[in-house]
């Protein structure tokens, strides 16, 4: 999946393209939520099947999905299956 699908698709979904994205990653912002939703070079940008990071930056909580949520449903994903970043992070592709 290129970087521009992947732009487009956060766009789609209500995530805000963040200042701070470079080309390793490109990040989503629902600032009104505390989320984002980030894709890492490998992990998403480049590979065949993406997978996306989740993250909830006031409850310091992560999660990894393959479809991308709207900001509602990414907080309700972080509720029910969220684990603490540096877990996750380990388990990036």
């Amino acid at each position: 999946m290129t970087r521009e699908e992947i732009r487009s698709i956060f766009e789609q979904t209500g995530w805000e393209i963040a200042n701070r994205s470079n080309e390793r990653v490109l990040i989503g912002d629902a600032s009104k939520l505390s989320l984002s939703i980030l894709a890492y070079e490998g992990a998403a940008m480049g590979a065949d099947n993406p997978e996306f990071m989740l993250y909830d930056r006031e409850r310091d909580l992560a999660y990894w999905v393959r479809v991308v949520p709207t900001p509602t449903n990414a907080g309700v994903l972080l509720e029910g299956h969220g684990d603490r970043p540096e877990q996750e992070i380990g388990r990036a592709r």
